[in-house]
């Protein structure tokens, strides 16, 4: 299952930026925040880069089908759905759907994870699988981090670090599962991931943009020429608050 995403910056590479820039709402906003790659080390809200790539899966996985924010955008409700610690989770972007654009009203003092692009493997939509092969199934990541461009508040960050794989986990689909990964069964199943991720914290009070467009390049299409597949573009409209 390839899941193209946004990202979660970890403790490893770290870049403070402190601008003033023009909202995109006409308002002036004084944006200071702190961006890093997830890694496998530990990031500002105390969880590593692998235990922040397993809860955003099964965040994005346990939401219902008929709420969750991948199915209508832009909803900010939807966005909101099964959040809850000291971390907001940002949705994917799903391959061939075009650009989107999701609206998210994000409280003050949560750090922010954005799936940059990411992939995961499980019982449930993989059928049987051995713990090896539920890894290799999952290790389905070749893009280059050139591919991958993201802008907060129209300054570039640099995406830098090395592909993130998670330890196994459990993953839960509801009632009414997703649906863009086929016909899964309601229940529990062993899981692992992996992928690029973006942390953001200490975001200021107001409005803030991010943009993103990924280029994904997945094992088997590396050439010579490599396939790479179409872009994946989308916009995050966040009201801190």
């Amino acid at each position: 299952m390839i899941l193209a995403i946004s990202i979660v910056i970890a403790v490893l590479i770290s870049s403070t930026l402190l601008t003033i820039t023009v909202g995109w709402y006409g308002t002036v906003n004084a944006t200071s925040s702190n961006y890093i790659t997830l890694s496998n080390g530990t990031t500002p809200s105390g969880m590593t880069g692998k235990e922040l790539v397993a809860k955003w899966w099964t965040w994005v996985l346990g939401i219902p089908n008929d709420v969750h924010p991948e199915k209508k955008y832009p909803d900010a409700q939807r966005c909101s759905e099964m959040q809850n610690g000291s971390v907001w989770f940002l949705p994917d972007i799903s391959p061939g759907v075009g650009t989107v654009n999701y609206s998210c009203n994000v409280p003050l003092g949560k750090d922010i994870v954005l799936p940059l692009t990411t992939s995961e493997c499980d019982g449930g939509t993989e059928g049987p699988l051995t713990d090896k092969e539920l890894a290799v199934c999952a290790d389905n990541i070749v893009t280059p981090t050139s591919n991958i461009e993201v802008t907060v508040d129209g300054k570039k960050v640099d995406i830098n670090g090395s592909l993130v794989k998670t330890d196994f986990f459990n993953v839960t689909y509801p009632d009414n599962p997703l649906d863009i990964f086929g016909t899964v069964k309601p229940g529990t199943y062993k899981g692992t991931a992996t992928g690029y991720f973006l942390n953001l914290n200490n975001m200021t009070p107001g409005k803030h943009k991010i943009d993103l467009k990924v280029i994904d390049l997945l094992k088997g299409n590396e050439g010579p020429p490599p396939k790479f597949d179409p872009p994946r573009e989308g916009v995050f409209d966040i009201n801190i608050k």
